[in-house]
């Protein structure tokens, strides 16, 4: 008997004359139309979504899809727990990057020839298809509208900066393609933080470090350079002053720990 899931990914298909109304939408989904041809509509008159389309169906929403003459098919990610708000709200269209598009093929791919692990690699695609998408809606709405809330800006920086931590980008350098000035992103980041980027890299690095040396057997030069660190030596000292010992009194203190 197959379990049930938060995550369901796979193939969508519906036949000419589908039809589908909802005025309060109850999970979150994104379609992908690989063929054929689905209509969709909020208000106003209907969108027509045809190959490399993608529908961003959001939890709470109202909207309609059907079918006439022509029915479509595609790939899916249903999502129905635990749901961000970037999952709530209202429904939307798209055309899909030729990143989507790539990942639509390997879905499909995945389907067609599947393996013993599929479904789970199936369900991480679907993820990827889902929040690529929602990505691509939030950056096509920041290019509409540059200015938007602090906090939209301080957690862009913040996922930015995540995203670069086992590299030896600045903060500068990891904020670039953000489209917004480094002095306003950092502002707004320091408002809601508490701290300028540059003190929440080093404190996101440090936290990284403990746990590869509570987890790993790298040594301290090898974290260093793992995570961007100048030299062995710059890490140790940065490490001490945080954490207040040097990294394998760290280690070895928090591996005590872990077997008592």
């Amino acid at each position: 008997m197959r379990h049930q899931t938060a995550i369901l990914a796979g193939r969508k298909l519906q036949p000419p004359g589908y039809r589908f109304v909802t005025g309060q939408y109850d999970h979150f989904q994104v379609i992908y139309v690989s063929r054929g041809l689905l209509f969709f509509r909020v208000d106003g008159p209907a969108v027509q979504l045809r190959e490399g389309s993608i529908a961003i169906l959001r939890k709470a929403s109202r909207f309609e899809l059907w079918c006439e003459r022509a029915g479509y098919r595609g790939v899916c990610c249903n999502i129905y727990s635990d749901l961000p708000q970037e999952m709530i709200g209202q429904s939307e269209t798209l055309n899909a990057t030729a990143e989507l598009r790539a990942l639509a093929a390997l879905m499909e791919l995945q389907i067609n020839s599947p393996t013993p692990q599929g479904g789970l690699v199936l369900e991480g695609m679907g993820m990827a298809l889902a929040w690529e998408s929602v990505r691509l809606s939030q950056q096509r709405d920041a290019s509409l509208k540059l200015v938007r809330s602090g906090q939209h800006w301080a957690q862009a920086v913040r996922a930015a900066i995540d995203a670069n931590l086992h590299t030896a980008s600045t903060p500068r350098q990891a904020l670039a393609n953000l489209p917004m000035s480094y002095r306003q992103l950092s502002r707004h980041f320091l408002n809601l933080y508490g701290v300028t980027p540059k003190q929440y890299q080093l404190s996101a690095r440090i936290d990284e470090a403990r746990g590869l040396l509570e987890r790993s057997n790298l040594s301290a030069t090898d974290i260093a350079i793992e995570l961007g660190f100048a030299s062995s030596q710059h890490f140790a000292t940065l490490f001490r002053r945080i954490a207040g010992v040097p990294p394998l009194a760290w280690r070895v203190r928090a591996r005590q720990a872990a077997n008592r």
